[in-house]
């Protein structure tokens, strides 16, 4: 039996098993993302009014999002390549609220 102070250690307790990323780090981007969409609210708006694909949206917010601590950028294709970042990204900013 866990307890919540054994998920406080197990990085990935709430997080979907199918994701590469562990809890941390995924909480981490979250975090930079939900700031980064915070500080250009309409940015989505833009990127839908140009035909701009929602791909496109989650990379650029996540290029932008991540290029002051581009040791996230380097730490995270320590272990993951884009197919992985691309999942997180899609459950950071899921295509429904685009």
């Amino acid at each position: 039996m866990t307890t919540d102070i054994d998920n406080i250690f197990d990085c990935t307790a709430k997080h979907d098993s199918r994701l590469h990323m562990t809890g941390f780090d995924f909480d981490l981007l979250k975090i930079r993302i939900e700031n980064c969409i915070e500080n250009h609210p309409d940015a989505h708006q833009q990127y839908k009014e140009n035909d701009i694909p929602y791909t496109q949206f989650i990379w650029d917010v996540f290029w932008v999002s991540t290029k002051d601590h581009s040791y996230i950028q380097k730490h995270l294709y320590k272990y993951l390549n884009d197919d992985h970042i691309e999942t997180a990204l899609k459950r950071i900013m899921p295509e429904q609220y685009w």
